[in-house]
C-alpha cells in the first residue's frame, strides 16, 4: 500500500492511511501516531469482605473481596499478592483505615516480597493512601503490609482496598505503549522571590512522547517537559515546602501561558491534577517564588505528565 501523505502538510496535522495507521506532521517529517484507536483495559480492585486483624508480626493483607479483575492479576491460592502479567506501567493505588485500637501502626508496601516501595507509621483512627505509577515487569507482584505492637489492631473493610490499573506497556504498539514521564528534585531545592520555572534533577520515568520513542524529560532543558503528540495529557504537580515562607506556584505553557496557580505555606504539601489538550513541541514548566527570598521545596517534589489519548 502506498502511503499518500498531504503535499503541504501544517505542523500537527493528522492523516490517516488504509490500514487506519494515524501518522502526525512534526513540521520536518511525519511519524506514526497510533494503530488502534483505544488501549485494552487491564486492571483489578480488591478489598475486604470483614475487618482485618494487625498484630505485633508484620502480615501481608488477605484480599478477598475482588470487584473486578481484568488480566488475573489476583489468585486465589495466593490472596495476598497482586501479580503482574505483562511488562509495563501500572498506577498503585493502596489505602487502609485504621481502627480504634491499637496504637501506631506500621504500613508497608512491597514487591516480590522483599523490596520496600513505602513504609509509613500511622495512629488509630488514621487514613493511608499509597498512589504511585510503577514500572513493574511481568511476573512481578506487589503486598500491602502491616502491623501494630499491641496485637489488638484492625484496618477496617469499608475503607481498606487496592486498585491497579495498566496506564501502558513498556514496548509496543503505539496505542499500547506507555507515554509519560515524571521530573524531580534529588535534593533540597531554593526558591526565590522571583517567579522562576524549577529545574528538575531527574527524571523518575520519561519515555516516549510520541511514536518514534522521544521523550519528555531533557538534561539540556532542565526545566521543560515537552510533548511530541498533539494530544491530551494529565498533569500532576506535588509540592513540599519547607519551614519558611508562603508561595506562588504556576504551571506556564511555553514560557507564557498560565495554565494554573495556587498558592502554599511553609511546611506544606500542595497537589494538583488537571486535563489539558497539548499540541506538537508545546512545553510546561513549573514556576514558583515565595515570598521572603529564602525558602525552598523538599525531596517529593515533582512535575508528572501523562498522555491520556489523542486529539
Amino acid at each position: 500500500m502506498a502511503l499518500n501523505f498531504p503535499s503541504s502538510p501544517t505542523n500537527g496535522q493528522v492523516y490517516t492511511d488504509d490500514n487506519n495507521i494515524s501518522w502526525q506532521f512534526d513540521g520536518v517529517k511525519w511519524d506514526v501516531v497510533k494503530s488502534v484507536p483505544y488501549k485494552i483495559f487491564s486492571g483489578v480492585r480488591a478489598g475486604l469482605t470483614s475487618d482485618f486483624a494487625v498484630t505485633s508480626t508484620v502480615t501481608s493483607v488477605s484480599w478477598d473481596d475482588i470487584q473486578y479483575d481484568v488480566g488475573d492479576y489476583y489468585v486465589s491460592e495466593t490472596p495476598t499478592r497482586l501479580i503482574f502479567r505483562t511488562t509495563g506501567f501500572f498506577r498503585i493505588n493502596f489505602s487502609a483505615l485504621t481502627s480504634s485500637s491499637g496504637s501506631a501502626y506500621t504500613v508497608i508496601v512491597k514487591k516480590n516480597g522483599t523490596v520496600t516501595l513505602s513504609s509509613t507509621v500511622i495512629t488509630i483512627n488514621q487514613y493511608i493512601n499509597y498512589d504511585e505509577i510503577l514500572e513493574l515487569n511481568a511476573g512481578d507482584y506487589i503486598e500491602l503490609c502491616v502491623s501494630e505492637p499491641l496485637s489488638v489492631g484492625e484496618l477496617l473493610a469499608s475503607s481498606t482496598y487496592v486498585e491497579i490499573t495498566r496506564l501502558g506497556l513498556s514496548s509496543g504498539t503505539a496505542a499500547d505503549t506507555f507515554s509519560g514521564a515524571r521530573a524531580k528534585i534529588d535534593s533540597s531545592y531554593a526558591t526565590s522571590a522571583v517567579a522562576t520555572a524549577i529545574s528538575w534533577d531527574s527524571a523518575e520515568f520519561n519515555q516516549n512522547s510520541n511514536a518514534a520513542g522521544d521523550t519528555y524529560w531533557n538534561v539540556s532543558s532542565p526545566t521543560r517537559l515537552t510533548v511530541g503528540t498533539t494530544s491530551y495529557y494529565r498533569i500532576k504537580i506535588v509540592i513540599l515546602t519547607n519551614a519558611y515562607d508562603t508561595y506562588t506556584v504556576s504551571l506556564v505553557k511555553n514560557g507564557a501561558t498560565t495554565l494554573t496557580s495556587t498558592t502554599a505555606g511553609a511546611l506544606t504539601t500542595v497537589q494538583m491534577d488537571e486535563i489539558y489538550q497539548l499540541d506538537v513541541n508545546d512545553y510546561v514548566e513549573l514556576e514558583i517564588n515565595d515570598s521572603g527570598g529564602t525558602g525552598g521545596l523538599n525531596v517529593g517534589t515533582y512535575l508528572e505528565i501523562l498522555r491520556i489519548g489523542n486529539v
